[in-house]
């Protein structure tokens, strides 16, 4: 889900700890993570509880094509470049 604009992952989880605490979020996907942006413009994801960074990617186009990748068919997808 993407949530209908940024947010700071305190304001919607409370307590969040580590690199979480700093993360802008915007949004989940209803399985225990959620995926924002830290304070360099790079997308990470975290595991909601335990907050513990499960992807660190670089540019949003990268988480993107992992989700893809891992959603649809389970083939390796590459970054142009």
């Amino acid at each position: 889900m993407i949530y209908s604009g940024p947010a700071l992952a305190t304001d919607i989880f409370g307590d969040v700890s580590g690199e979480a605490a700093d993360l802008i979020l915007f949004g989940d996907g209803f399985a225990g993570f959620a995926a924002g942006f830290d304070n360099d413009g790079r997308v990470k994801e975290v595991q909601i509880g335990t907050w513990e960074v499960v992807f660190r990617g670089g540019e949003f186009g990268d988480f993107i094509i992992e989700k893809i990748d891992d959603a649809v068919h389970g083939s390796q997808l590459t970054v142009p470049g």
